[in-house]
């Protein structure tokens, strides 16, 4: 709920991430974060290192 994601929304964005490649399925309902996934996060948190944003540029 704390995400604001509709159920049919969550079913499509886990989908495209595990059509990416960046977390699969497990059994009971799990997903797992790939070793892709984990280097695209880590991409994502070198690059807001080097360019943050303001939150008022987030917002936008």
């Amino acid at each position: 709920y704390r995400a604001y994601l509709s159920f049919a929304q969550l079913r499509e964005y886990l989908g495209l991430l595990v059509e990416n490649g960046l977390i699969e399925y497990e059994r009971h309902q799990t997903y797992r974060t790939t070793e892709k996934g984990i280097r695209l996060l880590q991409i994502h948190d070198k690059m807001e290192e080097l360019a943050p944003l303001s939150f008022a540029e987030k917002a936008k």
